[in-house]
C-alpha cells in the first residue's frame, strides 16, 4: 500500500506532514523534506498543529508528543492525558496550548506540563452538562473554544474570559463548528498573529473576525466552508467540494484553487513563507503566499531524507 499524507500543519519555520505509516516528515521553508521522525514504541502519530515555538504531535493512542523549546527539561517525551481519558485533538499556542479531551473537555498544557482543565458545563451562560467543547484554536492574543450548542468562547491569555464573552453568530441563524488556525510569526521586534480570523458556520457560511464586535459574515460561492487557516496577510478557506479559495488581507478572495487532475483539497495550512495543501491523493501542493503552485510533494520511502535517517521523537 503506497504512504500517503494525511494531516499538515505549518508554522512559521516550514511544515509537517504526518504519513500513513505513522511517521512525520519535517519541512524546511524551502519545502524540501529535511528530516523525519518515529513515534515513540507502540503509536503512530496520526496528526499535527505547530505554532512557531512548539509543535504537538498527536497520537493512534490519544497520547501527545511535544517538539519546542525546553523539551529535554520533561521527564518524559509522551504526555497522556488525565484520569484514563485519551487527548482527540490539539491546538499549539504561543502562550498556551489546548488539548482536547476524550470527554468533551480542553486541557491547558504550558512547557509540555498541564495545568488546568477547562469544562463547557462550567462555562458563562452554558446550559449545562450535556455541553462540550467541539473544538479549539489558540492564538497571541485571542484563542477560542467551540461549543456543541454551537456557540464561540473567547480565551485572553490562556484565563477564559467571564460573562458577556461567548460568541452567537451575527444573526444566531446557524451554529458555530470550528475556527481557523492561526499563524503566529515572530521577528527580532515584534510578534503578531493573524490580520483577522474565520468562524466555521454549520449553514456553510464563515465569519471573518477582527475582533469580537468587528465580524462579516461571508458566503461561498458555491459548497460550504468547512475550515480554514490564518496569517497576517493573507488567508485560506476550504470548501466542501475540495476547493481552496485564498483571501487577501482585506478578505476580499483572489485566488480560487482547484486540484489539478480532478481530486479535492481535504486540509490546507498556513505558513510564513507559503501555504499547504493536503490533496485527497495524499500528496501536498506547496503554494508561494502569491498563490501560485510551485511544487506537489509526495512521501518519501522511510528514512530516504535530505537529513538523512529517521530520528525517534
Amino acid at each position: 500500500m503506497s504512504i500517503k499524507y494525511v494531516s499538515i500543519s505549518a508554522n512559521q519555520h516550514g511544515a509537517y506532514f504526518v504519513r500513513s505509516d505513522g511517521l512525520v516528515d519535517q519541512t524546511k521553508g524551502n519545502g524540501k523534506i529535511s528530516k523525519q521522525f518515529a513515534p515513540p514504541d507502540g503509536h503512530k502519530y496520526v496528526k499535527v498543529n505547530a505554532d512557531v515555538h512548539v509543535t504537538y504531535f498527536l497520537t493512534d493512542k490519544g497520547a501527545l508528543v511535544r517538539k519546542g523549546w525546553g523539551t529535554p527539561k520533561f521527564p518524559k517525551a509522551l504526555i497522556e492525558a488525565p484520569n484514563g481519558l485519551e487527548f482527540t485533538d490539539v491546538s499549539a499556542g504561543h502562550w498556551a496550548s489546548f488539548c482536547l479531551l476524550s470527554n468533551g473537555e480542553i486541557a491547558v498544557i504550558r512547557s509540555g506540563l498541564e495545568k488546568e482543565t477547562f469544562s463547557a458545563a462550567n462555562s458563562p451562560d452554558s446550559p449545562g452538562g450535556s455541553v462540550k467543547y467541539i473544538a479549539a484554536s489558540a492564538g497571541l492574543d485571542r484563542s477560542y473554544f467551540v461549543r456543541s450548542d454551537g456557540k464561540i468562547e473567547v480565551v485572553t491569555n490562556s484565563k477564559k474570559k467571564v460573562a458577556g464573552k461567548v460568541l452567537d453568530t451575527i444573526d444566531n441563524s446557524s451554529a458555530f463548528t470550528g475556527v481557523s488556525d492561526q499563524l503566529i510569526i515572530q521577528t527580532d521586534k515584534t510578534i503578531y498573529g493573524p490580520y483577522a480570523n474565520y468562524f466555521i458556520r454549520a449553514d456553510g457560511s464563515a465569519e471573518r473576525v477582527k475582533n469580537p464586535t468587528d465580524r462579516t459574515v461571508m458566503i461561498p460561492e458555491s459548497g460550504k466552508y468547512i475550515s480554514a487557516s490564518a496569517s497576517n496577510d493573507v488567508s485560506y478557506l476550504l470548501r466542501d467540494d475540495g476547493v481552496c479559495c485564498r483571501t487577501k488581507k482585506d478578505g476580499k478572495i483572489s485566488h480560487t484553487m482547484n486540484p489539478e487532475g480532478g481530486g479535492k483539497y481535504i486540509q490546507v495550512a498556513c505558513g510564513m513563507s507559503a501555504a499547504y495543501l493536503l490533496r485527497d491523493d495524499g500528496d501536498v501542493v506547496r503554494s508561494r503566499r502569491q498563490g501560485e503552485i510551485s511544487q506537489v510533494m509526495t512521501p518519501p520511502n522511510p528514512g530516504e531524507v535530505e537529513g538523512g535517517g529517521c530520528h525517534l521523537m
